[in-house]
């Protein structure tokens, strides 16, 4: 009767949440896979590493760090290109045996020569094993001082290939390599490959000589014993003392020397250890290090966010802790439409590059651009570059001058973002000598930036409360100014109507009722911009849209270029507050720009582009950020809220408004998402 399988919890928990489709589930580590690319530096040359990882959905970096795993999908992948680019169907058979090869640098040789024996390495196999594979259990059965059996089960759900049996033989007689022993028989008749269940491998292999010596030594003390037994029976006294002498003699020296040959192989294995050997014992004794460094980051950060709820202070603690892992750091924010990237702060740069930031450290959030930032803050990915000069082709030129300021040679930026709502970006540096970055910081900095986007959103919602406070409070002020307004403009028009006045006091009242009719335009403005903007959004073609607008404004057809989108795509949106905001910039036109308007369409991807340009100047750099915040006007007589409502209402469609800097007029640029 078969033991029933014994699954540990760490394992079953994979199963549990992978049952549906174990070929997903993360099984095999990062460390098992090295000694492929280790094999292929070493004797395929000619193969592409980068390629190889693409074919396989993996990284360098997830390649490079201990702590990840890959599932069955990305294994098979990664041996499908190799063996068919190698032309070599044993090579997993040869990774096997490569595994404890010294020209691996891998922990495996130095971790089995401690054990002094394959005997004792095998039995130590099931544990090793599961450091580096979770897909099956292993089990070591010994059957005498040079054979025994493994048995290898994988759990339920994980269908393993035929190149992992193979694998898994070549790295048995990789053992033996360690120990300078012939390759062993390996007996394998019960496999997976024939629809078994399990692999079953019997192993034998030929003693080494000091074992060998052993068995014939007591093989003579069981020899000598005998004859003093019969010689005690037949002999005299003194004869027998005489040859028990002479055999004590003998097998103390043949003892000697069978100890001589034992510790001649053992200083064998010893002195043949070389210092590369020794390199992966640095290794893990880093990777040690820097996990526990880590998780006190990690600890340290929460205990100090957790008690700071403001965001520069935050930051502030954030970049403190650090300081001590990477040579530099800058968090960039977006602004209020989230039409830019700008630089909040940052460590590790000189005077001039900070200086840098400061000044032009901000970058535009298109749709087009393919910047690193940019990238990772739209799409809410980590970017992970050890040598920027593998992306510069995709940067702008203005982007690749400023790489180039900044001495960049490699960069992680990761998004920071709370329920899929983008705030902005921390990107992290080490300087040329430092080490690579590697997944486990990718990990690291996507906490460290979720921790910073939830004090963020925090902040967001102590503001709006309080926000909403003050709107209540500004709602009933502008009414308590409004009804006294209705009251004197009331009253001016019965004294212009029933008095007779002289030109002066006309005059006087004239101004008085222009001024008290602004005071009640302004009343209704901050009325229509304090009161939540509630959508009805449906669906709407928008080159017909835009159409529908033009012919509603009754705009001559000389005084407008319009460019409509060649696919005409739908969008949904409030059909009301769309046409509203291109109203009050065709009255901004109308007052402070020239005829003709342009109204250009395009889609790209999941957005569309509307770009509104007038012959107007285009708006000064000194109050370029300002003409979008609510009281900003370009006249006395205006309430400053026009451009104010228009960000809110697109900001209520997930989109932004900006100015273009690429013209010279006044060029607006909106964003919608489909």
């Amino acid at each position: 009767m078969e033991n029933k399988l014994v699954i540990p919890e760490k394992i079953q928990k994979i199963i549990d949440q992978y049952k549906d489709n174990m070929d997903e589930a993360p099984l095999y580590s990062s460390r098992g896979l090295n000694v492929y690319i280790e094999l292929i530096k070493a004797n395929y040359h000619y193969i592409d590493i980068d390629e190889l990882l693409a074919h396989a959905h993996m990284t360098m970096a997830e390649m490079k760090d201990p702590g990840h795993w890959f599932n069955q999908k990305q294994i098979n992948a990664f041996m499908e290109y190799l063996t068919t680019n190698t032309g070599c169907q044993d090579i997993a058979r040869e990774a096997g045996r490569f595994a404890c090869a010294p020209e691996a640098l891998g922990i495996l040789r130095s971790y089995y020569r401690a054990f002094g024996h394959p005997l004792f390495a095998f039995k130590q196999l099931g544990k090793l094993a599961s450091d580096v594979s979770l897909s099956s259990k292993y089990k070591s059965i010994v059957h005498s001082s040079n054979q025994i059996e493994i048995i290898v089960t994988p759990y339920p759900g994980v269908k393993e290939e035929n190149y992992q049996c193979d694998n898994r033989q070549g790295y048995f007689e990789g053992i033996f390599q360690v120990f300078d022993m012939p390759l062993p028989e390996i007996k394998h008749d019960h496999c997976i490959k024939n629809g078994q269940k399990k692999c079953i491998y019997i192993i034998s292999w030929k003693p080494v000589k000091s074992e060998q010596y052993k068995r014939y030594h007591n093989y003579f003390m069981l020899f000598c014993f005998s004859l003093i037994l019969v010689l005690l029976l037949i002999a005299s006294s003194l004869n027998t003392m005489k040859i028990i002498l002479i055999m004590l003699v003998v097998n103390i020296i043949a003892k000697l020397l069978i100890n001589h040959w034992e510790i001649a192989e053992l200083r064998k294995l010893v002195v043949q250890k070389t210092e590369t050997e020794s390199t992966p014992f640095s290794q893990l004794f880093e990777k040690i290090q820097d996990n526990y460094q880590n998780h006190l980051m990690i600890r340290k950060l929460s205990e100090a966010l957790s008690k700071s709820y403001q965001l520069n202070e935050a930051i502030e603690k954030v970049l403190d802790l650090l300081k001590s892992r990477y040579g530099r750091c800058a968090i960039l924010l977006a602004n209020h439409n989230k039409s830019k990237l700008i630089y909040k702060a940052g460590y590790g740069y000189t005077e001039d590059q900070l200086y840098l930031w400061q000044r032009t450290g901000w970058f535009h959030v298109l749709p087009e651009s393919e910047g690193t930032f940019i990238r990772s803050f739209r799409e809410k990915v980590p970017f992970l570059i050890n040598d920027i000069k593998d992306v510069l082709d995709n940067y702008s030129m203005r982007s690749i001058e400023f790489v180039g300021k900044m001495n960049v040679t490699s960069l992680l930026c990761c998004p920071i973002f709370f329920e899929k709502q983008s705030f902005g970006v921390i990107a992290v540096a080490n300087h040329s000598d430092d080490r690579e970055l590697i997944q486990s910081d990718m990990n690291l900095l996507m906490g460290i930036a979720h921790q910073i986007a939830v004090i963020i959103q925090l902040n967001k919602n102590v503001g709006n409360e309080r926000n909403a406070a003050m709107v209540d409070m500004a709602i009933q002020a502008v009414h308590n100014i409004k009804n006294p307004a209705f009251g004197i403009a009331n009253n001016l028009r019965y004294i212009k109507k029933h008095s007779t006045l002289d030109e002066k006091s006309s005059k006087k009242l004239q101004d008085s009722l222009f001024f008290n009719t602004q005071i009640l335009d302004l009343s209704k403005d901050f009325l229509n911009f304090l009161r939540p903007i509630e959508l009805r959004k449906e669906d709407v073609y928008i080159n017909d849209f835009i159409k529908e607008i033009i012919e509603h404004n009754k705009i001559d057809q000389n005084n407008f270029k319009l460019t409509l989108a060649a696919s005409n795509p739908s969008i949904q949106l409030d059909k009301n507050a769309i046409e509203s905001v291109l109203e009050e910039l065709i009255e901004n036109s109308k007052k402070y720009g020239k005829f003709p308007i342009e109204i250009k369409i395009t889609a790209y991807e999941q957005l569309i582009h509307i770009l509104f340009m007038d012959q107007g100047k285009a708006i000064t750099e000194e109050i370029r950020e300002d003409i979008f915040k609510p009281g900003f006007s370009g006249d006395k007589q205006g309430t400053g809220l026009g451009l104010a409502n228009i960000v809110r209402i697109i900001d209520e469609h997930n989109g932004s408004i900006r100015l273009s800097e690429e013209v010279s007029n006044t060029c607006f640029i909106i964003h919608l998402p489909t």
